[in-house]
């Protein structure tokens, strides 16, 4: 295998090579088939564009180098959990609303009758 050559795997099969090389590994899709789906494809592509790929510099990626051999996937990996744990704490206000109206639904408490003291001999207690 010569630098620059294409090799051709099927699938299952194995390539072994006589010495350690770098090599590219590529994923081909069968003809006639999508690649990825449309959601995939625009909405991934797009938050990938505009939200990871912008915080993608050089002092990231030495750091996270000097933390494993790929800086590119924990780079992605930070920036996907960061952007999790955001989009959770946004929604909280309207779990919490939704949990508070099913728990209500569920457990009904009875109404107090407000007129009517809690004691027994109808006096305040002091």
């Amino acid at each position: 295998l010569k630098p620059g050559e294409a090799v051709v795997v099927p699938e299952g099969a194995e390539l072994l090579l006589d010495e350690p090389r770098s090599v590219a590994w590529l994923h081909m899709r069968r003809a006639g088939k999508s690649a990825r789906s449309l959601f995939e494809y625009y909405f991934v592509a797009g938050v990938r564009a505009h939200f990871v790929a912008p915080h993608d510099t050089e002092k990231q990626r030495k750091f996270f180098r000097t933390l494993t051999k790929h800086p590119r996937y924990w780079h992605g990996f930070m920036w996907s959990f960061f952007g999790m744990i955001v989009s959770i704490f946004a929604m909280w206000p309207l779990v919490k609303k939704a949990l508070s109206y099913l728990e209500s639904l569920i457990w009904e408490t009875p109404k107090k009758d407000v007129g009517m003291p809690l004691w027994t001999d109808q006096r305040l207690p002091t």
